[in-house]
């Protein structure tokens, strides 16, 4: 008999807005892992990581395929924005508690084929105001199982431009330069 290795995978993205940061968090979690409070542990101490090198302005959205069926959302009857854990087990308690603690909240309302949610999608209120609707996706990349839904949706950001070589001096605009036009 082998035994069982619980294993988190985690994959982090930073995207600079240039006032801002977009967090991006990829998360798997395998089936019957989700039970086990250290790989839910080692996900909230991930999460804590991330959360203590943002700023306020910054945003963080998580998403991925978490297993956890006992997890059923509700839509947020005060912000259109959020959906709430109406129902879970005992054993997703820390889960929850995780996720209240460090102030993230399901964007997601997509059920599978058996009316649940393994794929889930977290954010901050800088998050959710940057995230359109999750809805699902119309085109799929892979084929679809009746446990995940391809989900999709919009984040809107607005960037400055970087300057890739400022130590150059700027091409003079004759138009709005008046010592250019007198020469």
């Amino acid at each position: 008999m082998r035994s069982q290795k619980y294993m988190l995978e985690a994959v982090w993205v930073r995207i600079n807005l240039g006032t801002s940061h977009l967090y991006l968090g990829a998360i798997y979690i395998p089936p019957y892992s989700s039970s086990s409070s250290s790989v839910i542990n080692e996900l909230m101490d991930g999460i804590g990581v991330v959360l203590g090198r943002m700023r306020s302005e910054d945003k963080i959205i998580i998403f991925g395929d978490f297993n956890m069926p006992s997890i059923t959302g509700a839509a947020d009857p005060h912000d259109q924005l959020w959906f709430y854990t109406s129902d879970f087990r005992q054993r997703d308690t820390t889960f929850i508690d995780g996720l209240n603690f460090n102030h993230l909240k399901q964007l997601s309302g997509v059920t599978n084929g058996n009316g649940r949610q393994l794929d889930l999608i977290f954010g901050n209120s800088a998050a959710a105001a940057i995230c359109g609707t999750v809805h699902r996706a119309p085109l799929t990349l892979t084929p679809e199982d009746i446990y995940h839904p391809a989900l999709e949706t919009c984040i809107t950001v607005s960037a400055t431009p970087i300057d890739l070589n400022p130590e150059s001096d700027p091409v003079p605009d004759p138009e709005s330069d008046p010592e250019m036009i007198r020469s």
